[in-house]
């Protein structure tokens, strides 16, 4: 079933006198997992994801949304989240649970120099979610954001949440981006300052933290069926990073190539297309997909185990 069909549905369940545009999302996987050196018994479980997402134009011209996320695996609590946002002309509040505890730092923190959070990706498994109060604005080439609340991984501090309040505030003349950050976590707390200037398909940026200095730059190019993205960077407190990464296109087949500062050698993967079917091959693994359109069939060996999955998404 299509999406604008829930929608339709949802909202012709409502009064009418609070109507609201309702996307209703969501997906079933079941996985299959069976373990061959030493062979064990294989294992089933099914993950679910339902997202609701109620969008309404208020009559004093901001926007109303709420979000409720619901996600369950076998043998597990289902995780709840839900937040409520207001957006106007003064900017974006928003109440609930955050996928990022420094999303106010991440803004004036251009030079990436913060590194009291360990990971703070959402899209990250290790990363850590936000449940409390963030606001965004954009004005006249300032962006600025800042959020406080509390922060837990599922797995790792679930528990005991940790306490979160970060600020950024970045400025954007033309190629040109300086920004001001400054994150606290638990009454530990780290500022940064940093600028970054882009110029065609090279980004170099730097800044100081907490007396570390940070200096690095990134490159994106496309030459043919040739695609190339390299970035580094030079720290006086750590070691150095680097990482190249590059993919040659041939028709339905592709390669692909990652190397950087922790590798002893190249990482590199074959994928070949053809219609629904797509094969990747590692050095350790090989995985084929089957794309269904809203269901997704797909199988993996790697090493000794063998990995199977479907999931239909709505």
């Amino acid at each position: 079933m299509k999406k604008t069909l829930i929608a339709l549905a949802v909202a012709s369940a409502l009064p009418a006198v609070a109507q609201a545009d309702v996307i209703l999302s969501g997906s079933v996987e079941g996985k299959f997992v069976m373990d061959g050196d030493p062979v064990g018994s294989p294992s089933w479980t099914v993950e679910s994801d339902l997202d609701l997402v109620a969008t309404e134009e208020l009559a004093n011209g901001m926007t109303a949304t709420a979000t409720i996320d619901i996600s369950d695996s076998t043998g597990d609590t289902p995780d709840e989240d839900g937040t409520a946002t207001l957006s106007g002309e003064f900017g974006t509040l928003s109440v609930g649970t955050a996928g990022n505890v420094q999303l106010g730092a991440d803004v004036g923190d251009v030079a990436d120099q913060i590194t009291l959070v360990e990971s703070h990706d959402s899209t990250d498994s290790t990363a850590a979610t936000q449940t409390g109060l963030s606001f965004s604005r954009s004005f006249s080439g300032f962006d600025m954001a800042l959020n406080t609340g509390n922060g837990a991984n599922n797995v790792l501090n679930a528990a005991d949440p940790d306490d979160y309040r970060s600020f950024g505030i970045a400025y954007d003349f033309n190629d040109l981006k300086v920004g001001l950050a400054q994150l606290n976590k638990n009454g530990e707390s780290e500022s940064a300052v940093g600028a970054a200037y882009t110029f065609g398909e090279l980004t170099v940026s730097g800044g100081t933290s907490e007396g570390n200095t940070k200096a690095g730059g990134s490159y994106t190019t496309t030459l043919e069926d040739l695609s190339v993205t390299a970035t580094a960077a030079n720290n006086t407190d750590k070691d150095n990073e680097w990482e190249v990464e590059a993919t040659y296109t041939m028709g339905t087949m592709a390669v692909k190539a990652t190397m950087d500062q922790d590798s002893e050698e190249a990482e590199v993967e074959g994928i070949y297309t053809s219609g629904a079917v797509t094969a990747t091959i590692k050095k350790d693994s090989v995985e084929l997909g089957y794309d269904m359109g809203n269901a997704d069939f797909t199988v993996e060996r790697e090493d000794s185990t063998v990995k199977a999955s479907y999931k239909v998404s709505f």
